[in-house]
């Protein structure tokens, strides 16, 4: 890798194929295209991230990753930690952070709203047992209360910091849903500009 120089301004525009990624990464192709093939499970709300183009020499189809992609797997994926999760919710609101000035939008907060047991245990598809233990970390925070027919009730602020603190990969795909809602966004701003 050394002695490989990498035009990263071709690649930005055409996409990162698996022969660049291994220079770049110092991987064989088999881990790359598992690592790409997990992306394209695990994160399926960022289908831009991943496509075909015909851009090999001999004329056949191959796959490549867009520069989202490869930020992805630089500051994330190919990363050697066990806790993953805390890198990609990092990732996602930094790519959040970026469209919001692109669009020159103010900071938007993801939108919560109070909750009680029933409705939290929907929300985050979880079992009673564990919405009970994760209202206590709201009780700790006085983000609870009670409405009029005696059942407890978790604020908005609450909802997020359960969210943030105890259920992050809950919290990842939310991110992941505003990302999408941004591109989408800037991609309609773009085709209006032409």
């Amino acid at each position: 890798m050394s002695d490989f120089n990498i035009d990263y301004e071709f690649y930005n525009k055409n996409g990162y194929d698996y022969f660049i990624l291994s220079q770049i990464f110092n991987v064989r192709k088999k881990t790359l295209i598992n690592h790409i093939s997990k992306i394209r499970k695990k994160y399926p709300l960022q289908k831009d991230w991943i496509f075909t183009n015909d851009l090999n020499i001999d004329g056949r189809i191959q796959t490549v990753i867009n520069e989202e992609c490869f930020l992805f797997m630089r500051e994330v994926e190919m990363k050697q930690t066990r806790n993953k999760i805390e890198l990609e919710v990092l990732f996602f609101e930094k790519r959040i952070a970026y469209y919001e000035r692109v669009l020159e939008l103010e900071k938007q907060n993801l939108n919560y709203e109070d909750m009680n047991k029933k409705q939290m245990q929907k929300y985050f598809n979880k079992s009673m047992s564990t919405i009970n233990r994760s209202i206590s970390l709201a009780k700790k925070y006085g983000e609870t209360y009670y409405d009029n027919l005696g059942r407890i009730v978790v604020t908005k602020k609450g909802i997020e910091l359960i969210e943030k603190k105890l259920f992050k990969r809950e919290y990842s795909i939310h991110l992941q849903r505003k990302l999408a809602e941004l591109k989408k966004e800037c991609k309609q701003l773009n085709e209006n500009m032409l």
